[in-house]
């Protein structure tokens, strides 16, 4: 992949600073955190009123996530990028602590039988593996950019890049979450392909992707599984299908409008996540089609506006750091839905902005004021000269 924006020098310098981040890309962004406010309300109700005692459970904790996610996403999209990037080593590090206080300290949660969560004092459980991509995108870029010109050569790149990112992705797959574990790989070798890298190196990470994924496939029966429900989920409906025959029913009893937002009956005790990972089975029930196709066309225009992001971003870091930020949330928004339609195994991972978590919409809004900071130096795609809007220089560090 080529662009203008490598062929920026990534120093610090002074940058046309446009007046306003991209509006379009943040209106895609509030339009699904809406959305999902309302869906989660919609799906936790009843199962926040038999456990909590109170309906409103899970949607004042949205509220909150929602809010300490807009106060960092307002500070990523105010502070220049290059001083995110100063952070990318010890960032990395804090989240390959946090992925090891999961392994080898008491601090650990269970849920459903996954340990992937921690508590720390007074503050609620958070899964340290939604900081770990952001903080990886953050470390791959920077280092990518610095060594860009020699990432060819196996020092400097393929061998940094594997020690890296293997270890990240050890520590999560002994969490048992190969959902992360491929959203990972995937935004690592997008953000490595877009530095520069070389058909063979790339021959070499998908190699040894594939079979990682066979070898950790056969090593864990419960994988195994979900490949055979996948391909006949009505095998099992009691059993290993229970959730994917829920998740169909669901969706297909919406129709085209869907039952009526409220509505769902799959969502009284019989879908697994209803207002986690299986909320987008909500949405078809209650929504029916059209509501599907909605949060589809935002995430579609999500994607579009992050890339064209990326493509008129001024420098190596803003191209590199938008490539992955925008393939990071969009692909795993595709893996959800993929998995919920039955088109891949489920995952279990969270559909961006709308599941019920707080790491997760904390992650992914922290991410998005990112993006918004770097549209905010946008140059022409066409001959690299600044675009042409209302600006100011400064100086960007």
């Amino acid at each position: 992949m080529t662009s203008k924006a490598l062929e920026h020098p990534a120093t610090a310098q002074e940058w046309p600073l446009r007046h306003n981040p991209d509006y379009a890309l943040l209106a895609a962004v509030v339009a699904l955190v809406i959305f999902g406010i309302v869906m989660v309300y919609s799906a936790s109700y009843v199962i926040a009123y038999d456990a909590w005692d109170d309906p409103h459970y899970f949607f004042v904790r949205q509220m909150i996530w929602v809010g300490l996610g807009g106060g960092l996403l307002f500070v990523a999209a105010r502070v220049p990028y290059h001083c995110w990037a100063r952070w990318a080593v010890p960032g990395l590090l804090v989240a390959v602590a946090l992925l090891l206080a999961v392994q080898f300290t008491p601090l650990d949660v269970e849920f459903g039988g996954a340990r992937r969560w921690l508590r720390l004092g007074p503050l609620p459980p958070f899964q340290p593996s939604d900081f770990a991509k952001l903080a990886l995108v953050l470390f791959l870029s920077a280092y990518l950019t610095r060594y860009r010109a020699r990432i060819r050569e196996l020092r400097y790149g393929l061998l940094p890049f594997v020690l890296v990112v293997g270890s990240v992705v050890a520590l999560i797959v002994a969490q048992r979450d190969l959902g992360t574990t491929v959203i990972i790989l995937v935004v690592a070798t997008t953000v490595f392909f877009a530095a520069g890298a070389d058909l063979l190196q790339l021959g070499a990470i998908a190699l040894a992707g594939v079979g990682f994924a066979l070898i950790t496939t056969m090593a864990e029966p419960y994988r195994w599984q979900r490949i055979i429900t996948f391909l006949n989920p009505l095998q099992d409906v009691q059993g290993a299908g229970y959730q994917m025959t829920h998740i169909l029913r669901a969706l297909g009893s919406g129709g085209l409008t869907g039952q009526g937002l409220g509505a769902s009956r799959e969502k009284f005790f019989y879908l697994p996540g209803a207002h986690t990972d299986s909320i987008f089975a909500v949405i078809g029930e209650e929504l029916g089609l059209v509501g599907c196709l909605v949060v589809m066309v935002l995430f579609g225009f999500l994607a579009y506006r992050g890339y064209r992001v990326a493509l008129r971003a001024p420098d190596s870091l803003g191209f590199l750091l938008a490539i992955g930020i925008t393939t990071w949330i969009t692909f795993q928004a595709f893996l959800n839905v993929a998995g919920t339609t039955n088109s891949l195994p489920l995952t279990g991972v969270p559909l961006p902005f709308i599941s019920s978590g707080g790491s997760s919409m904390i992650a992914v809004l922290f991410g998005i004021g990112l993006l918004l900071n770097i549209s905010r130096y946008q140059t022409d795609v066409a001959d690299g000269s600044p675009a042409p809007t209302r600006a100011r220089r400064v100086r960007v560090h």
